[in-house]
């Protein structure tokens, strides 16, 4: 049999079957040759010799040949060797088998490596013999590319768990059966080949004196359905106790509405809480030592009235424990006996003026009428906001007061060194040259006191080489006689220990105001600036997670919404051209079946509008394409339209050339401002306004809401403003939220533009 007459039979075989397929509808055939020469499917037939018999126009696209040097030849005389055997051990297969084959295998379509996933069929003639091979190539290589996309994702999320310590878990309540990710076995210190986990099992983990709690709680939430956290211990087999903080939610329900799967995350806090026992436990003793050293400390800002007291210094003014109440300094000055106010007020002028440091001694009168003796030492300094802040010490000195005239000078400057606990005082006598140091500094710079005695001279042989010049310089003016010093330096102790000390001096004077003598403080303050430093960088590394967690959101968020976009969209451009057919077709049926079609239109076009409003939730797609200028002013017309609030716009008139990050991040700021506004603002009018510069990007949203009072304005930032926040920190730019009068909020963005 020659190519022409194996040709006519296999045709002769599909004609019989399409017409079978087709017989009821008109004009079949051609629809059935306008189906087979449209679809981007690589449709193809051959003979039992493996050559070409059909092909539609696809597979010429593959082969980048025209028909006629492809009907007739065999994959041998179209392809390289290797992948013209993968195409013919197929073909021997299914004409040996009879049995369909699948199977995918990579090629080059327009250039580029893709990837085909290929259905082989025998043919066979009314007899039952097989006479060729029909065969489907489809293009499967956007899917292999999600495939791979969703792996490297998955990686990803793997890599970030083990980064902050923070598992996630699933757990079957019908079945108990729980699964765990990688982290959740390393911070539980598990071997995941070899153990399997479940609710009991894992229940075996937790410390005895959380167990019965957790396990209460963990029911409850399984069997009402209700999302829980909770913080507990658990003890690693190698007897190592952890910190855990789990959080749980119901992501599945039976069909009678039972909860059927919980999911959630465990993190690790062990060090985040060892560090809050820590500081709590040196705040319990530097309370401990104020209150036995009768010492409070404060921290006041005038203009606004914000204050800090320490517990001691609250008891010393009578005031209760939790008064927060803002403090001008006319509040202030009420505290004091009457006869005071003049010196007082002039004290903390010469402060926040002259930063004259505040050395007071004053009468107070107490809320319960009792009238106390204090003084306070203190200084000003100028925050980050350029703010005037005062920081101090007061001591309730009423019975060292009645005292004064029967204690001896020595007696007066051990009452001043006593002001400070578990630190080093000294003194010297500018007349006689004599130095007393108490014991604590031998402790601190580890020296044996027997061996020689301490002096300021002394003292310096341990100060770290780097910071001598800047204790010269502080200690030089005092040791005159002309001026206190505050001074934060390091010393090497005897063992090579590096520490950190804060130094405190000042120069008595005589009744005629010539320096007397000389006293001072020395703190160890190295654990403090340990914690310090660990705190620092810990938000460090937490503000990293956070930005890079939102970048993997983002990232996946704008996967998520093209893939519903393009694999829905297509469904519903289907199903509307379907039924835009059917309709054609039942032009004469009853009008029943004519407004069932129209409800399904319209059904597909609500579908169509929310999975619209879906995907842009995720990743506006037009921000993409049109930019941020266009994207904002739908965004802002769809705020209009959904809340009635008006909104006034100032926006460029062309597209912002600024980078895709930065405007994603504009356009998530106007997001949530919004948001915001219209959940809690109460507002009839916004103001959007877009301004741009050589240098900057300006977004400026101001509401005529309800507002925020000054004094919470530090309260406003919610989690979705703080995360705002970090994001346009991590492009270099700010954002602020403040009230605006007579009433209303604005919240503020700068961006640099990328260089």
């Amino acid at each position: 049999m020659n190519l022409a007459t194996d040709r006519d039979v296999i045709f002769a075989q599909l004609a019989a079957a399409a017409a079978i397929s087709l017989a009821a509808l008109d004009g079949g055939f051609e629809l059935l040759a306008m189906v087979f020469e449209s679809s981007t499917d690589r449709i193809f037939v051959k003979d039992t010799l493996g050559r070409y018999l059909v092909a539609n126009a696809a597979v010429t696209e593959f082969f980048q040949r025209p028909l006629a040097d492809i009907i007739g030849k065999t994959d041998t005389e179209l392809l390289p060797d290797d992948r013209a055997k993968v195409f013919a051990t197929a073909d021997d297969e299914v004409l040996t088998t009879g049995r369909s084959v699948n199977f995918e295998v990579g090629a080059t379509g327009d250039g580029q490596p893709i990837c085909l996933y290929i259905t082989k069929s025998p043919i066979r003639d009314q007899a039952g013999n097989i006479i060729g091979v029909i065969g489907i190539g489809r293009d499967i290589t956007t899917r292999k590319v999600t495939e791979e996309a969703l792996r490297l994702s998955e990686t990803r999320l793997a890599a970030a768990q083990r980064i902050a310590h923070l598992g996630s878990w699933e757990w079957n309540l019908e079945t108990n059966e729980v699964v765990w990710s990688e982290e959740c076995y390393r911070i539980f210190e598990i071997n995941p080949t070899t153990f399997q986990p479940r609710y009991g099992t894992v229940l075996r983990f937790l410390h005895p004196s959380n167990l019965e709690r957790v396990n209460a709680v963990l029911s409850a939430a399984a069997k009402f359905g209700l999302p829980f956290k909770d913080d507990f211990r658990i003890v690693r087999p190698s007897g190592e106790e952890r910190y855990i903080h789990m959080e749980g939610v119901v992501t599945a329900f039976d069909d009678d509405g039972s909860p059927s799967v919980m999911t959630g995350t465990i993190y690790d806090l062990t060090e985040r809480k060892q560090t809050e026992l820590a500081l709590r436990q040196n705040e319990a003793n530097f309370a401990r030592a104020q209150r036995i050293a009768q010492v409070g400390s404060w921290e006041w800002v005038p203009s606004t009235g914000r204050h800090t007291w320490s517990a001691e210094a609250l008891r010393i003014f009578g005031l209760p424990s939790d008064y927060r109440r803002p403090l001008l300094q006319a509040d202030f000055v009420r505290f004091v006996h009457p006869d005071d106010h003049v010196a007082v007020a002039a004290a903390i002028d010469a402060a926040l003026t002259r930063e004259v440091p505040f050395d007071q001694t004053f009468r107070i009168i107490r809320p319960d009428g009792v009238e106390r003796t204090i003084y306070s030492l203190g200084e000003s300094h100028r925050d980050d906001d350029n703010v005037s802040v005062m920081t101090g010490v007061c001591q309730d000195i009423t019975d060292k007061q009645r005292l004064h005239d029967q204690l001896t000078r020595s007696e007066g400057n051990l009452a001043q060194a006593q002001r400070i606990a578990r630190m080093a005082s000294w003194s010297w006598d500018m007349r006689t040259g004599k130095e007393v140091w108490s014991d604590h500094i031998y402790e601190i710079l580890e020296v044996d006191p027997t061996e020689s005695g301490m002096t300021v001279r002394r003292l310096l042989e341990f100060v770290h080489p780097d910071d001598k010049t800047k204790v010269t310089a502080a200690f030089n003016p005092t040791l005159a006689g002309a001026a206190p010093h505050a001074v934060e330096f390091r010393v090497i102790a005897s063992s090579g220990r590096e520490r950190f000390i804060q130094s405190l001096g000042d120069t008595v004077h005589a009744a005629d105001g010539t320096g007397t003598s000389v006293i001072g403080i020395l703190q160890d303050i190295t654990e403090r600036k340990a914690i310090e430093a660990e705190l620092a960088s810990s938000r460090d590394e937490m503000r990293e997670l956070t930005n890079h967690l939102q970048n993997l959101q983002e990232d996946e968020r704008r996967r998520i919404a093209r893939e519903i976009h393009d694999e829905f969209g297509a469904v519903f451009t289907a199903a509307n051209l379907s039924l835009y057919r059917l309709a054609s077709l039942l032009q004469s049926a009853p009008a029943a079946t004519l407004e069932l079609v129209k409800s399904t239109k319209d059904m597909l076009a609500n579908a169509g509008k929310a999975l619209d409003d879906i995907v842009n939730g995720l990743h506006p797609q037009m921000l993409s394409h049109l930019g941020l200028v266009a994207t904002a002013q739908w965004y802002i017309d769809e705020f209009h339209r959904r809340t009635g609030i008006r909104c006034v716009r100032s926006l460029p008139s062309e597209a912002l050339p600024i980078a895709d990050d930065h405007a994603l991040t504009l356009f998530r700021c106007l997001q949530e401002s919004l948001t915001n506004i219209a959940k809690h603002a109460a507002a009839s009018r916004v103001q959007i306004d877009f301004d741009v510069t050589n240098t900057h990007v300006y977004l400026t949203v101001t509401d005529d809401g309800r507002g925020l009072k000054p004094d919470n304005l530090a309260a406003a930032g919610t989690f979705g403003i703080r995360g705002l926040q970090e994001r346009v920190a991590q492009h270099g730019g700010t954002m602020r939220l403040q009230a605006v009068q007579p009433r209303g909020t604005r919240l503020s963005v700068a961006l640099p533009k990328p260089q």
